[in-house]
């Protein structure tokens, strides 16, 4: 169940979905303005940002393939700005057992997999936050991570 977003988290540690660095990185786009503003207010709160490198491929690849106005080097160059700004996660031997376990769990299939690799990454990390505009693809995990949702009327 996502959380309320006037309920943020204080000193905790976020991942950082795709989509939530797309909106920070594209003022163009409808998400923009609520993703700077809950990432600023995370910011303020004194928590800590994450991303693994299933985010960094997963930016590369839908910042290519759409038409969001940036070239392939300011792409490339925010990836270089991810990398120095937040810690950036290994697919390791624990993430692959957290994801065999999610996908025997959940009965995870098809595109359903890269969510779940997320979660195994979150949790082979004790993180306890996602900050997504996603909040439905990861609400089956919602006993497991607690979601920060952005939406249009986040405030």
């Amino acid at each position: 169940m996502p959380i309320n977003p006037s309920e943020l988290p204080t000193n905790s540690k976020i991942f950082l979905d795709t989509n939530s660095l797309i909106y920070l990185k594209f003022a163009s786009l409808s998400f923009h303005q609520n993703t700077k503003s809950i990432f600023i207010s995370l910011t303020e709160r004194n928590n800590m940002f994450y991303i693994s490198n299933q985010i960094l491929r997963e930016y590369i690849a839908s910042c290519t393939r759409e038409k969001l106005h940036k070239s392939y080097e300011e792409v490339i160059f925010d990836c270089e700005e991810f990398t120095q700004t937040f810690e950036v996660f290994e697919d390791t031997k624990q993430v692959s057992i957290s994801l065999l376990e999610l996908c025997k769990k959940y009965q995870i299939n098809g595109k359903q997999v890269h969510d779940a690799n997320i979660v195994a990454t979150i949790l082979a990390n004790s993180i306890s936050f996602i900050l997504t505009a996603n909040a439905t693809d990861f609400k089956r995990f919602s006993d497991l991570v607690k979601i920060i949702p952005i939406t249009e009327d986040n405030k």
